[in-house]
This record gives C-alpha cells, structure tokens and sequence, in this order.
C-alpha cells in the first residue's frame, strides 16, 4: 500500500494530507450550509412575490405592466433554484448525512475484505 511508503511518512507529507482533509470537510460543510439557504430562500423569494403581487393588482396597472409582472411571477413560482453537482444532485444538509453513511459502508467493506 502507498501508505508504507517512506515517502509518505515525513512529518511535512502527515501535516500537509490532514490539512488537506480539514480544508476539504470545511468545503464541503459550507457548500452544504450555502446549498441548503439557497432553497429558503428560494422559498422566501416566492412567499414576497406572491405578496408584491397582490400590491400590484391593487395599483390597476396597464395592460402591458400586468403581462410583464405575469411573466415574471410565473418564471418565479414555476423555477425551483437548488445548488448541484453538476445537475446529478442536490447539495444540501441532506447530503451530509449520506456522504457520511456512504464513507461508513465503504469502510466496512475495506476492513472486511483486507482481513483475508
């Protein structure tokens, strides 16, 4: 295995592949963080337009204005905004907690088959 290499077994290569690891955890966290206030406010954008519209229809707009607002207010209640990876999946809380049972089954199976 790699990791019985002398190479990799300096102080500098040990430092340096855990502060890798804790700068991509800290990543990883604040995408998740970032990702899941992305979606409320998703959900915040459309409540305040709901309520914008009813102050609008209020104002008797023209024609044209309310069909300008009516586009608008449907592109907004029909688009969902979500972070992805790469369109595949949703980043959110969500995926914490299967990353993390993923890595744990894995594990398993790594411990499992390299005891033969």
């Amino acid at each position: 295995m790699v990791t019985h290499d002398p190479l990799f077994q300096t102080s500098f290569s040990i430092i340096y592949s855990i502060s890798i690891s804790f700068i991509a955890i800290a990543i990883f966290l604040a995408m998740a963080s970032h990702g899941s206030n992305v979606i409320s406010g998703n959900s915040e954008i459309k409540r305040q337009m709901t309520r914008c519209s009813e102050k609008f229809i209020r104002l008797s707009p023209s024609l044209s204005a309310m069909q300008v607002f009516n586009f608008l207010f449907e592109n907004v209640m029909k688009t969902d905004m979500v972070v992805t990876g790469g369109g595949i999946f949703v980043i959110n809380h969500g995926l914490i907690l299967t990353i993390a049972s993923v890595m744990t089954t894995y594990s398993v199976l790594i411990l499992q088959l390299d005891q033969t």
